[in-house]
């Protein structure tokens, strides 16, 4: 959990009490979660309990660890661990990875007559419900399918997120 050899001891050297407990945690937490955690309720209450005993501070004392204020305490995390906030220049790198990796079609480009044809027929209403208007549909699933997306491209997606 807390290893020496990692130089976690180190970082926790100069911290007693709520202090030192809250610190543990939200140390492990990113390390696991990749992010802090909004609320204490978030500590898992086993890994509170071990944590406190390891670091010989009483379980009870975290409710007096503010998440919010020490923020030279995410600062001293994200060092130790060799991360930094996300930059503009960051958000573009990734923007451009996920263009080409993620999703490689295009359905609207400079020049993609085709592409912008297909978004605006996806986007247009059915009308009335009818056998035209479910043939039009079904024109549309299909043409959606001969883009080749990956089924699992909105599996982390709520329905709520990809409904009109």
């Amino acid at each position: 959990m807390l290893d020496a050899g990692d130089g976690d001891w180190d970082l926790v050297a100069n911290k007693s009490g709520p202090t030192r407990l809250g610190f543990c945690l939200m140390l492990k937490f990113f390390e696991i979660e990749g992010r802090f955690p909004e609320f204490v309720e978030e500590f898992p209450q086993p890994a509170v309990e071990y944590v406190a005993e390891l670091v010989k501070v009483p379980a009870g004392e975290l409710a007096e660890y503010d998440l919010r204020g020490p923020k030279r305490h995410r600062k001293q995390i994200r060092e130790a661990l060799g991360f930094r906030p996300a930059t503009l220049a960051d958000e573009e790198s990734l923007t451009v990875w996920l263009a080409a990796e993620v999703c490689p079609v295009e359905l609207v480009a400079e020049g993609n007559d085709e592409g912008t044809a297909l978004l605006a027929a996806l986007k247009r209403d059915p009308g009335a419900v009818g056998l035209d208007s479910l043939l039009t549909e079904i024109t549309k699933v299909n043409a959606v399918r001969e883009l080749g997306l990956p089924a699992e491209l909105f599996a982390d997606c709520s329905e709520k997120m990809l409904s009109p």
